[in-house]
């Protein structure tokens, strides 16, 4: 009797899943006893329905001759990304480490864990859908038995990206300007999708992780989570026995980040990696990220500023400046609390006489009431302004180049 002659589709339980700029996967097929000399299979696009809706069933048949071009071409990849390893070591040389190089050589190449019966052909496929091993020949004419399950969904790989808002390479703010924020996300793949990202604010990090991520409640439009995991299937009827076969739409979903911004600093959001419902992976971000200061399509980078605060030097409420008259007194006006990013900044003076000076002097426009706007020069927090006439100066407010008008409470007064 002839050995048993059998094939198995993924045997090793492997998701797959497109992506650019290639956009091809192969799906293997584990032999047995068998020498094919042809394969078929068949592709169902996602989202297919008895009724004959999204698309149609196409069929595949593979030749011995192009089952060996497949695997030709895979072990020229394989030759390129391999890692060099010398062909010959002197025996004085050896050490233990040589050994975890042979055996990460050997993992690489699946055909080197396979037994003697057993043997490795590929099917290179480069559109979604479920592939389904349909038939498997022998060389010697004879089918062989196909392994349980016999079918594999390959999907676009997921994509996840924050939506371009126009905003500068850093985003800044002021403190109390928005304490809470919403940053657009776009997400794309097989829902429910999962997503994990981290903030840093002032370099302290923070995991998240949002899962079950999929559109609105249109039946038409999305896919059920069942308890057990699965996605939302049909039961088909296939060489007499009862399948399950899986159904899928891809989606294409924005959605909201909420982020508070209530502490004065730096903040970082990272999009790490983005999971499907097929459990496809593809990471986005790296650890590396949280050193950049630029809004990229995996990172958002802002800094909020603190509220600018100026005050007089030298004089206050209780403590006049004395002036001389006829002479001109420097009023020095200083930066408390503010960020050197945020300057230069504005500041707006005014002026009141003292109660009888205006009335004595009338026509002398040194006691006439004003208001003006001073700017500091460059990133200098220090401004001075010369005071010729006696009365109140009051600053009513501040404004640097990012943060919104100040007032500040400090006065002076000269006698």
């Amino acid at each position: 009797m002839s050995p048993i002659s059998t094939a198995q589709l993924n045997h090793d339980g492997q998701s797959f899943c497109l992506a650019p700029p290639v956009n091809a996967v192969l799906v293997p097929v584990l032999l047995n006893n068998t020498n094919p000399s042809g394969l078929r299979y068949s592709l169902t696009p996602l989202g297919y329905t008895k009724d004959g809706g999204h698309g149609k069933v196409e069929y595949f048949d593979l030749t011995a001759k192009d089952l060996k071009v497949i695997e030709q071409t895979r072990a020229e990849g394989l030759q390129l990304t391999r890692p060099s390893f010398p062909a010959k070591r002197d025996l004085d040389e050896y050490d233990e480490y040589d050994d975890d190089d042979d055996e990460g050589a050997e993992t690489s190449n699946p055909h080197s864990s396979l037994q003697k019966t057993q043997s490795l052909v590929h099917i290179r496929l480069t559109k979604p859908g479920t592939v389904r091993l349909e038939r498997v020949r022998d060389a010697s004419n004879v089918d062989a038995r196909l392994g349980y399950p016999s079918e594999v969904t390959i999907v676009p790989c997921p994509h996840v990206e924050f939506v371009h808002d126009g905003s500068r390479e850093v985003d800044v703010r002021c403190a109390g300007q928005d304490l809470d924020l919403q940053m657009m996300i776009d997400i794309h793949g097989l829902p429910p999708l999962s997503l994990r990202w981290f903030r840093a604010v002032n370099g302290k990090r923070e995991h998240f992780l949002v899962e079950g991520i999929e559109g609105g409640h249109d039946h038409d439009h999305r896919l059920k989570h069942r308890p057990d995991g699965d996605l939302e299937s049909e039961l088909v009827e296939e060489n007499g026995r009862a399948v399950v076969r899986r159904k899928g739409v891809l989606q294409e979903l924005r959605v909201p980040l909420s982020v508070s911004l209530d502490t004065v600093g730096t903040y970082l959001y990272v999009l790490e990696e983005v999971m499907d419902a097929l459990g496809n992976i593809v990471r986005v971000g790296s650890d590396n990220d949280d050193n950049t200061s630029h809004n990229t399509k995996s990172t958002r980078s802002l800094t909020v500023l603190r509220r600018p605060t100026m005050s007089f030097k030298y004089c206050g409420p209780g403590n006049p400046m004395s002036l001389l008259v006829g002479s001109e007194a420097p009023l020095t006006i200083s930066a408390n609390e503010a960020d050197e990013f945020d300057a230069p900044w504005e500041v707006t003076l005014k002026y009141q006489p003292s109660i009888g000076s205006d009335d004595g002097n009338k026509g002398n426009k040194r006691f006439k009431p004003w208001k003006k706007t001073l700017t500091t020069q460059n990133n200098r927090r220090e401004l001075t302004v010369g005071a010729n006439a006696p009365g109140e100066y009051t600053i009513v407010g501040v404004k640097g180049k990012v943060s919104f008008p100040v007032i500040s409470g400090s006065f002076s007064f000269l006698n």
